[in-house]
């Protein structure tokens, strides 16, 4: 079962010799955000469970709760406001994501409350089984959204997700996170985002679903109904890594 928005993880996993030496071989993480056709699972292999299948795209514009679950610390939840925007009007259909990091860190910040600047990502185009592909070159998530050590993060991010209903997208994260210089890869992290009224946040915000579904969920009113909170990330144990 997914922990609720204040059991994440409580102690923070020591980064051991394999991202130090990351850091310390001056590797470009440029490149390796271009590499990820020889890096990356095929993405065909990474299911994306439900969707339009062939029919209407869901009219997905509004406020979502997104929770990125890291691969590397699965507990470790990275808590986003996403206002999402979908034009229909043109063939494909284009989305525009613009993302806000939450605190995480009560000694750094507000829990629950924007922190840091917000993030846009705009012409994102949706394919006719409401699926997208968002390559986003870098975010800054800053340090009191980072549940684990509190450190600023640069982000450079491959988002795989699949438009599910109107009230919740989700998918997987490939990619690199830069903490105190070190490159992290992240490939195969996962993230659900719910629905949610404009300007919820804090202790408003619905449980956190940071995956996709075997089965597509039912939301009421932008809060997911009781029962899909197993929906989360895998339950098995993390490597040895930090974020």
């Amino acid at each position: 079962m997914m922990p609720s928005r204040k059991s994440l993880l409580g102690t923070v996993i020591v980064l051991l010799g394999g991202a130090a030496a990351l850091g310390a071989s001056c590797v470009d993480p440029g490149k390796l955000f271009s590499d990820y056709d020889e890096r990356v699972v095929d993405a065909g292999t990474q299911v994306v469970a439900g969707g339009c299948n062939g029919g209407e795209i869901p009219a997905i514009s509004g406020e979502y709760y997104l929770a990125l679950s890291p691969v590397v610390a699965q507990d470790a939840l990275l808590e986003l406001i996403v206002t999402t925007e979908l034009d229909l009007t043109v063939d494909p259909a284009l989305l525009s994501l613009t993302f806000q990091a939450l605190c995480t860190q009560e000694d750094q910040c507000t829990v629950g409350q924007p922190i840091g600047d917000p993030h846009v990502e705009a012409g994102i185009e949706v394919d006719t089984e409401c699926g997208f592909e968002a390559n986003i070159e870098s975010i800054i998530i800053a340090g009191g959204a980072n549940t684990l050590s509190g450190s600023e993060i640069d982000g450079e991010l491959q988002l795989l997700g699949n438009l599910q209903s109107e009230d919740f997208y989700c998918g997987i994260v490939n990619g690199i996170a830069n903490v105190g210089g070190a490159p992290i890869p992240i490939d195969n992290s996962t993230f659900g985002a719910v629905r949610v009224p404009d300007g919820t946040l804090g202790d408003d915000l619905p449980e956190p679903v940071a995956a996709c579904p075997e089965e597509a969920p039912e939301f009421d009113a932008g809060v997911p109904d009781a029962g899909i909170a197993d929906a989360g990330a895998p339950d098995a144990d993390p490597p040895d890594a930090s974020l």
